[in-house]
């Protein structure tokens, strides 16, 4: 089984961008609740956010904004200005689409997740 870093970087592992994108995964993983497909088989994300929880379909972007938002702050706290890539960002929806396999039919996603 691959680790979280060979996961997300593929080949390019070692470089500053794929050190990027293994943390960012790491920080959004640490926030998924879980990752289900929908009746079109489209990737959801049910993220805690706030204090409350929140779903979001993983290609919108109102994900790529809130993992974005969530490198930038993680680093931020660290001292640092950086910034996570398009690209970056596009890898982490690729690892958790592929890693959504449960299907919730979306009359059942209200109470699902209480």
């Amino acid at each position: 089984m691959q680790c979280l870093y060979d996961q997300i970087n593929g080949e390019n592992s070692g470089n500053a961008a794929s050190d990027k994108n293994a943390i960012a995964l790491e920080l959004v993983k640490d926030k998924l609740i879980d990752i289900f497909l929908d009746e079109v088989k489209a990737p959801y994300a049910v993220i805690k956010v706030d204090g409350h929880i929140e779903t979001m379909a993983i290609k919108s972007q109102r994900f790529e904004d809130w993992a974005g938002a969530l490198y930038y702050y993680h680093e931020k706290g660290q001292g640092r200005n950086s910034v996570l890539s398009k690209e970056g960002i596009g890898r982490i929806q690729s690892v958790l689409s592929f890693e959504a396999f449960r299907k919730i039919p979306t009359i059942l996603r209200k109470n699902a997740f209480r």
